[in-house]
């Protein structure tokens, strides 16, 4: 697979901390978005974050405000293995 395990993860935790100005204490891979003050439209944000760094298509609304930071990276890199398949 392209994308380290973590580094996906890696990657979700700093955009909400950077892009989203989540503080650092209640950032977790368990925490949901919604219990860090992240909305449906922030999920259309961070989706639109993740396919430019991964090039992954999200459809709309795919990432919910219940998911984690460990299921939006699950997500992604169910993502990548479609993408790599569908290039082999």
């Amino acid at each position: 697979m392209t994308a380290e395990n973590n580094e996906i993860e890696l990657f979700v935790l700093e955009m909400l901390r950077t892009r989203f100005d989540v503080p650092e204490a209640k950032l977790t891979e368990q925490a949901t978005l919604k219990s860090l003050g992240i909305d449906s439209l922030g999920g259309v944000e961070l989706s639109l974050t993740i396919k430019k760094k991964y090039g992954v298509q999200f459809i709309a609304g795919e990432i919910g405000v219940e998911f984690t930071v460990t299921d939006v990276a699950e997500l992604t890199r169910e993502k990548l293995g479609e993408l790599e398949a569908a290039a082999s």
